[in-house]
């Protein structure tokens, strides 16, 4: 009971400041953090058997981001987003430390819809996006003995393209405010894996960083 009416206050309050305050900004910048869930678990993110076992399997990540939208018609607006998804997982034994990290970083340029209060305090809206694709693999090994690592460090990268949508509530006016919604991500078109340093090529087929999750920013908006 006493939850409930919480949550009605809640929605009362909301309610009320959507109708005291006016929102009519242009410009949106923030950032923001999440979880990710892939929808495949492709080889460089699964586990290998030996030191790595079933609970090393990469197919949780979290998400970082960052953009910047422009509404310049109204409740229809485009901008940049960059979202990047990161997992990782050490071993630590006797003699040998071993990390496995995978980073895929997705560059999009979006288009927003405000379907509802987009001039209010408390604003929903959809979001597409299509762009590019930056898949990283890195593994690293130390060892204090001179025969425990069969390589030190490899760093392999592959690129391909984006396509993004989501829904989001936005809650604030001009200046401070905040975002709360669910962002999926498909993934097409990588190719080989290139190792940075060297430019060496290795064949990976079924790389894929496709998948969706939910995400809170902070943003400020003008």
């Amino acid at each position: 009971m006493r939850f409930t009416k919480l949550l009605l206050v809640l929605v009362a309050s909301l309610l009320f400041i959507s109708t005291a305050y006016a929102n009519d900004q242009t410009v949106v910048i923030g950032l923001g953090m999440g979880g990710f869930v892939y929808n495949t678990v492709d080889t460089p993110r699964e586990g290998s058997g030996g030191i790595w076992n079933d609970l090393d399997t990469l197919d949780k990540a979290g998400q970082g981001k960052v953009f910047i939208e422009w509404y310049l018609f109204g409740d229809i607006g485009i901008g940049f987003h960059n979202i990047t998804t990161s997992s990782g997982v050490k071993y630590i034994g006797a003699y040998t430390e071993i990390t496995r990290e995978v980073s895929i970083s997705n560059n999009f340029v979006t288009a927003q819809w405000i379907f509802s209060g987009s001039e209010d305090y408390t604003r929903l809206g959809i979001i597409g996006g299509i762009g590019s694709s930056t898949y990283t693999w890195n593994y690293k090994c130390e060892s204090r003995l001179s025969s425990g690592c069969s390589f030190n460090e490899i760093n392999l990268e592959s690129k391909g393209q984006a396509t993004l949508g989501g829904v989001f509530i936005d809650w604030g006016a001009e200046d401070f405010g905040a975002r709360f919604g669910y962002t999926s991500i498909t993934t097409t078109g990588y190719g080989e894996f290139k190792e940075t340093s060297t430019n060496a090529t290795l064949e990976v087929d079924d790389l894929d960083g496709s998948g969706g999750g939910i995400y809170f920013d902070l943003r400020w908006a003008w």
